[in-house]
């Protein structure tokens, strides 16, 4: 039975049917921490990409790290636009 006005003070919220689950919680916390990897692999792998193309020791690798990037953006898009 939900009492109006009433919400259990661990999730803070003001009513009871405005609460997420807690499998809700967890997958918003498993989606920060997938978008912050994300993040992080993208700019080292543009990192990669820069030092690629001033070297140039091998013209594969570029397209190879080009398209890395383009997945891992994909993937950065698909998490941020469910």
């Amino acid at each position: 039975m939900i009492v109006p006005g009433w919400a259990p003070r661990a999730l803070g919220c003001l009513e009871a049917e405005t609460q997420k689950t807690w499998e809700e919680i967890v997958m918003d916390k498993k989606a920060k921490k997938k978008i912050q990897t994300l993040h992080e692999r993208l700019q080292k792998l543009r990192q990669q990409l820069a030092g690629a193309k001033q070297q140039m020791d091998d013209p594969s690798e570029v397209t190879t790290l080009e398209s890395q990037i383009a997945a891992a953006e994909a993937e950065l898009a698909k998490l941020k636009n469910p």
